[in-house]
């Protein structure tokens, strides 16, 4: 069989599988805002969904408390603590629709910040025509943060270098959240000397809590680095020194 008559049979292959599988379907719309404080002065809060597609759709809305665990992982469960209306939302097509988050009781001033998310899950419409075509249905987790003393204060402790990378826990000392954000690493030598300045992505830290971060770094840097800067885009530098001893640089 020539090469040819072979990709001709391949491309007819393809296409019969494309014909029979199924469709795949996304409805469009989006959330506004999309980070929530609820402060003393504003207790309470719109969620604006807009449906941007042809059809109806539908979301049942859920409250979480949001807490991070020693090792950074976040622990969510479910929570009352918040009111959360309504619970199922249609929202018509080309419109839009809203949810309303507030808190139960005052919020006082200088009290600990308290974080929870929002969980919107997109429904199956139950309308839709029989047949091979999928629903794509999307989970969109909002963050909700309610009171809070001072800012973010991020510290940095714990470095350890070994395997490539440069180890060390990244905290939040502060009244307020630490946001997810870009943040920009110096690693200096003993005089000074900037020998990488690698780009960083944060994940939130939230007030008390902590964050293992890993930076990959070279051979030469591991030998040579004794301070770590670290620039957030969102809150103040803050600069780890770096022991020469137990590091185990690969060559």
């Amino acid at each position: 069989m020539s090469v040819a008559r072979s990709f001709a049979c391949l491309l007819l292959a393809v296409a019969g599988l494309t014909a029979l599988a199924p469709e795949a379907a996304a409805a469009a719309f989006q959330v506004n805002p999309v980070r929530v404080h609820l402060e003393p002065r504003r207790a309470v809060e719109t969620i604006v969904v807009s449906n941007d597609s042809d059809t109806a759709l539908r979301f049942e809305a859920s409250l979480l408390r949001w807490e991070m665990a020693a090792d950074g992982q976040w622990v969510q469960t479910p929570s009352d603590d918040l009111v959360l209306h309504p619970q199922y939302l249609e929202v018509a097509p080309r419109s839009q629709g809203r949810l309303r988050i507030g808190a139960l009781d005052p919020i006082a001033l200088g009290q600990p910040q308290r974080a929870y998310r929002i969980e919107l899950m997109q429904q199956a419409d139950p309308g839709a025509a029989a047949g091979p075509a999928l629903q794509i249905l999307t989970k969109v987790s909002l963050p909700v943060f309610v009171g809070g003393a001072g800012q973010a204060q991020p510290t940095l402790r714990a470095p350890r270098f070994a395997d490539g990378a440069l180890a060390f826990v990244l905290g939040n000392a502060g009244g307020r959240y630490l946001p997810q954000q870009s943040a920009q690493a110096r690693l200096l030598d003993a005089s000074g000397r900037l020998l990488a300045s690698p780009r960083i992505e944060l994940g939130y830290v939230l007030a008390g809590a902590e964050l293992p971060m890993t930076l990959p770094v070279a051979a030469a840097v591991c030998r040579d680095a004794r301070r770590l800067e670290l620039l957030p885009a969102e809150g103040a530098a803050v600069v780890l020194e770096l022991p020469a001893a137990g590091r185990r640089c690969v060559p």
